[in-house]
């Protein structure tokens, strides 16, 4: 990319940071009122190994509490 364009690129350049902390468990805690409150933590399955996506507030100043959704 020649120079000139480059910088005409730059000062058009509009960055996007959308910080989703926690937003799968905030789904769920919205359709599962019961988890309101409760650790939550959001990630594979029990059985299998696997990592965690996300988790709420409650989860992060907590130890572990497994739920798997049925």
């Amino acid at each position: 990319m020649p120079e000139s364009l480059y910088a005409e690129y730059q000062e058009n350049q509009i960055i996007l940071h959308v910080d989703m902390d926690a937003f799968y468990a905030s789904v769920e805690t919205r359709d599962n009122p019961t988890l309101k409150d409760k650790p939550l933590i959001i990630g594979s399955k029990l059985t299998e190994r696997g990592v965690v996506a996300t988790c709420n507030y409650e989860a992060r100043n907590t130890e572990f509490v497994l739920y798997e959704r049925k």
